[in-house]
C-alpha cells in the first residue's frame, strides 16, 4: 500500500510539472521577448548605418567631382580605388542583406536557446520536487525528510 501511495504522489507531481513550466515561462517570457526584440532591432540599425555610410561616401565622391562625366570616369577607372569603389557599390546591398540575415538568425537562435534553458531548469526543479514528495509520501518514516534536509542545508550554507 505504501508503494502505491508513493507512485500516486509521484504521478500527481509529474502532472503538475506542465503547470510549473507554464508559470516559469510566463514569468520569464517578457524578458526573453525583449532580448529578442533588441537583437532584431540591432540588425535593422546596422543595415541603416551601413546605408548611411554608403550615402555619405557617395556624397563625398560627388561633391569632389567637377562634373558628372568625371564621376563616371572615376567609377569606370581601372585604378585601385576605382575598383574598390565599384565593388563597394555593387556588393553593398548583398553584404548588408547577408549581415542582417546573420544577425537576425542569431537573435532567433538566442531566443530558442534561452527558452530551452529556462524550460530545462523548470523541468529539473519540478522533477526534484516530485521525487522529494514521492519519497515523503512513501512511508510515515520518511515523511517531512525533504523539508528537514532543506532546512539543514540552508543552515549550513
Amino acid at each position: 500500500m505504501s508503494d502505491l501511495t508513493g507512485e500516486t504522489a509521484l504521478e500527481q507531481e509529474i502532472a503538475h510539472v506542465g503547470k510549473f513550466i507554464d508559470l516559469k515561462a510566463e514569468s520569464h517570457g517578457s524578458h526573453i521577448l525583449s532580448e529578442y526584440r533588441i537583437l532584431s532591432r540591432l540588425s535593422l540599425y546596422i543595415v541603416m548605418l551601413a546605408w548611411i555610410i554608403l550615402g555619405v561616401y557617395l556624397y563625398v565622391v560627388i561633391s569632389r567631382a567637377e562634373s558628372t562625366s568625371s564621376i563616371v570616369r572615376y567609377f569606370l577607372s581601372t585604378e585601385d580605388l576605382g575598383v574598390k569603389f565599384r565593388a563597394l557599390i555593387l556588393l553593398a546591398p548583398f553584404i548588408l542583406t547577408v549581415v542582417s540575415y546573420l544577425i537576425s538568425d542569431r537573435a532567433r537562435l538566442l531566443l530558442k536557446t534561452l527558452l530551452a534553458e529556462r524550460e530545462l531548469r523548470a523541468l529539473c526543479d519540478a522533477l526534484i520536487v516530485a521525487f522529494a514528495n514521492a519519497i515523503d509520501a512513501k512511508s510515515p518514516w520518511t515523511q517531512g525528510h525533504s523539508e528537514r534536509v532543506t532546512s539543514y542545508a540552508l543552515l549550513i550554507a
